[in-house]
């Protein structure tokens, strides 16, 4: 899709630092014309009638907190998103700003279907509050603090509540958000095809925003910081700007974004969003805890290891181990070959990236997981015979480079395979895989109809037993990329037995197949072996 940047100056009153505030008389926030603007969005009702339904599970008059992939769900069909300072932030605000902003949040009354605006907060414990709320929610510092939950009733009436951190990967465990999904989320379901405003302080860096890549247009406008309280000077200067657009993202102190998205909601019927700093990605969060230990007979503790051992396909003559520390690179599943940056981790194969020896980190639908590794061969593999490239498991979809060259793609999770490898005479090679897993995401093996053919038979089904990306009860942990026994490169002799075909016949069938007789109906066939 086409994107085109632009930068706008907002006038000499914006571009200088203001040290004083400007008296003035706020305008209250319009809900009656806000409210009638948001309802024929009709996306958006629909999603708050069968939030609603939920709802009536729980105990009435209490805080609900939507959890981070819920509020992205909302995000998308429009609504707008204003975040409730912390205790910390609330403290350093401009009496004015703050005044007016919880007024606001207690005429909006804590229910996102007025207005389209969810009010964000800090997810926290509460009385009523059910599972479906939450899936993964908790997995960063604030959940269950006291005081934490404290604030939040004390400045928000009873209602239902976006999750304020949504937008803030920094503050999240690699177990329960993957390193790219907050980012990838923002620019696949909120920004595609929209034409966007940002309005940036100091808070971010314009320049490193990737997620624009989805957006139809995207225009920027400098504030100074000081002169962003003035919220009413500010939006009567963006009014031209603002009728051009589709979505407002707000990089702007706390307080002061959360009001001017609701501002802009209201005035101008524009989603808006109270981004804070943007900060979509962070770098690989803490590792999991240390794994199960075992108690020796003497007392002492040590840990449990797994050891690895490759299977060996019988009658291959030699064969090169490749099970070891490779470089891993987590990417968007849209990043090709050409677009791999040098940012390279560490990983042990075959641990799957999810475990502890592998990177313990959650890997989302929309990410990719990149395997490099360099090869050094004598000359001896130069005059080797059949080369092939043997895989005991990769999850799910896997293709493979020897020196950016393609060498296939196959697809399954569980079952071997292997490819065949060109005639090598060079010393140093460096073989690429990328790995892609939707898992429960992707599309499940059915032969129940209606069978999702539009939907499936071109990216094909997807064997996952009891993977899940939010893996609860008796769903496990989901498995991406290189598992299992490992791989390793093999040279077979010059006469090998390539596949086989097996044959199921009856009695009858081959009864009439020893007497030359033809068997009336097809024959069953079951392939073993061949390449992916």
């Amino acid at each position: 899709m086409s994107q085109w940047f632009q930068r706008h100056a907002l006038g000499p009153m914006w571009c200088c630092i203001l040290g004083l505030i400007a008296v003035h008389t706020p305008q209250a926030l319009d809900l009656q014309s806000c409210d009638q603007r948001w309802r024929r969005e009709e996306a958006l009702s629909q999603l708050y009638l069968r939030l609603s339904q939920w709802d009536r599970e729980g105990v009435e008059q209490t805080h609900h907190f939507y959890d981070m992939s819920t509020t992205f769900m909302l995000l998308a069909r429009g609504a707008s998103f204003a975040r409730q300072p912390t205790r910390e932030e609330e403290a350093e605000m401009e009496p004015t700003i703050k005044s007016r902003l919880l007024n606001a949040f207690a005429r909006l009354g804590g229910f996102p279907e007025r207005c389209g605006i969810c009010v964000a907060a800090l997810d926290t414990w509460s009385v009523g509050i059910q599972s479906h709320f939450r899936p993964g929610s908790f997995g960063h510092r604030s959940a269950g603090d006291p005081l934490v939950a404290k604030h939040v009733v004390e400045q928000l009436p009873p209602g239902k509540y976006c999750h304020a951190l949504a937008l803030e990967r920094e503050h999240w465990e690699n177990l329960y958000v993957s390193p790219l999904e907050i980012h990838e989320h923002l620019a696949r379901d909120v920004l595609y095809g929209k034409r966007v405003l940002l309005l940036h302080g100091s808070l971010t860096q314009p320049s490193k925003l990737p997620a624009f890549r989805f957006a139809q247009s995207v225009a920027m406008a400098g504030v100074d910081l000081p002169a962003a309280v003035r919220v009413d000077e500010l939006l009567a200067d963006l009014a031209g700007l603002l009728s051009q657009v589709e979505l407002v993202l707000l990089s702007l102190p706390p307080g002061v974004g959360a009001l001017v998205a609701m501002e802009v909601t209201c005035r101008f019927g524009v989603q808006a969003l109270d981004v804070g700093r943007l900060a979509l990605t962070s770098l690989p969060g803490p590792r999991a805890p240390a794994p199960l230990t075992s108690r020796a007979p003497g007392g002492e503790e040590f840990p449990a290891r797994a050891e690895v051992s490759a299977s060996v396909p019988t009658g291959a003559k030699r064969r090169m181990e490749l099970n070891g520390i490779w470089q891993v690179q987590v990417t968007s599943d849209t990043v090709s070959l050409q677009e791999l940056s040098e940012d390279w981790q560490s990983i042990e194969v075959p641990f799957a990236p999810q475990s502890y020896r592998g990177l313990a980190t959650k890997i989302a639908a929309v990410e990719a997981v990149w395997y490099r590794r360099e090869l050094y061969l004598d000359e001896s593999w130069c005059k080797a015979g059949v080369l092939q490239l043997y895989v005991d498991a990769c999850d799910w979809e896997c293709a493979f480079y020897l020196n950016s060259i393609p060498l296939g793609v196959h697809r399954g999770g569980y079952d071997p395979f292997n490819l065949s490898l060109p005639e090598i005479c060079e010393t140093r090679l460096w073989l690429t895989i990328r790995a892609w897993d939707p898992t429960d995401e992707g599309c499940a093996f059915t032969d129940t109809p209606p069978i999702p053919c539009h939907r499936c038979c071109e990216t094909g089904w997807q064997p996952r037993g009891k993977q899940s990306l939010k893996p609860s009860s008796i769903m496990y942990t989901a498995v991406t990329g290189l598992w299992r026994q490992g791989l390793c490169i093999e040279e077979l002799p010059s006469c090998y037995i390539h596949d086989l075909d097996v044959s199921v016949l009856t009695e009858k069938e081959l009864k009439a197949r020893n007497e030359g007789r033809p068997i009336d109906r097809p024959q069953r066939k079951s392939r073993i072996g061949g390449e992916a």
